[in-house]
């Protein structure tokens, strides 16, 4: 395409959470968009991103058109194992080390020198990363959509987090904890009530055994039909994706337009 026409292109930058999962999550929403003609630029932390060249190869990118990797460094020494970094290390050093790099990148992508390369025209961030995404994104004037890639269940964990440190129920200390006594614990300040082993065990065996688990099974399988249709062409998740294009672009277009 000629540099003339990328210009024009809409310009996303994706920033995953530094692991596996959320890099693969933020993959599939910046593929799609790509699909939709927008330029990505797909912002990995180093030691990603010299994971992903040894695993596809130094050539890996160059059948990508508009599709840019690009990498900031997440504070950690250097290394080059092939390994998921200690998260509580990393979690820790990226909030302190990658502000700064990811602010300068997305600066210079307001402006690129490359004319093949349009201006950003908006941030994609993890839920994880609002913390270098959203400064960047108000000094700069760029909107910005985060990206949550973890489950309800998984979000009620981390909400409760803070509250089961200062309680002093974690992180462990003795052995003791280790022990299903321990684990049993009633844990009253969070709503709809406590769980406790024996109410899951009976719950698994329902699932399994029971007639609520031939009733959850049935509804697993109407919600794989529609999952299927709402990735078909005129299905719901291709319509929100453009009412999210479109929410992000057309003030933009509205702004530009000639009185």
């Amino acid at each position: 395409m000629a540099a003339g026409g990328n210009r024009n292109k809409p310009h996303v930058v994706c920033t995953p959470g530094p692991v596996q999962s959320h890099i693969g999550a933020m993959m599939k929403l910046a593929k799609l968009l790509h699909h939709r003609g927008f330029y990505v630029t797909f912002v990995n932390t180093d030691y990603n991103h010299r994971r992903l060249l040894k695993a596809r190869g130094p050539d890996c990118f160059l059948d990508l058109p508009d599709f840019n990797f690009v990498s900031i460094p997440d504070g950690l020494p250097s290394s080059d194992a092939d390994a998921t970094q200690d998260i509580s290390a990393l979690a820790c050093s990226i909030r302190v080390h990658l502000p700064a790099p990811f602010f300068d990148l997305v600066s210079g992508l307001r402006c690129p020198s490359d004319p093949s390369v349009p201006p950003v025209s908006c941030l994609l961030s993890d839920g994880f990363m609002i913390f270098s995404a959203a400064p960047a994104a108000e000094r700069l004037g760029i909107p910005l959509v985060n990206l949550w890639t973890i489950s309800a269940c998984s979000l009620m964990g981390f909400r409760q987090y803070r509250n089961l440190m200062e309680k002093g129920y974690t992180p462990f200390k003795e052995e003791y904890q280790r022990t299903s006594s321990y684990l049993e614990t009633q844990i009253d300040w969070i709503p709809e009530g406590e769980a406790r082993s024996e109410h899951v065990a009976a719950a698994v065996r329902e699932m399994i055994q029971g007639e609520k688990g031939s009733a959850m099974r049935r509804r697993a399988a109407r919600w794989k039909e529609l999952a299927a249709e709402a990735v078909s062409p005129r299905g719901s998740s291709c319509v929100n994706l453009e009412t999210l294009i479109g929410e992000i672009f057309e003030p933009k277009s509205r702004d530009s337009t000639p009185a």
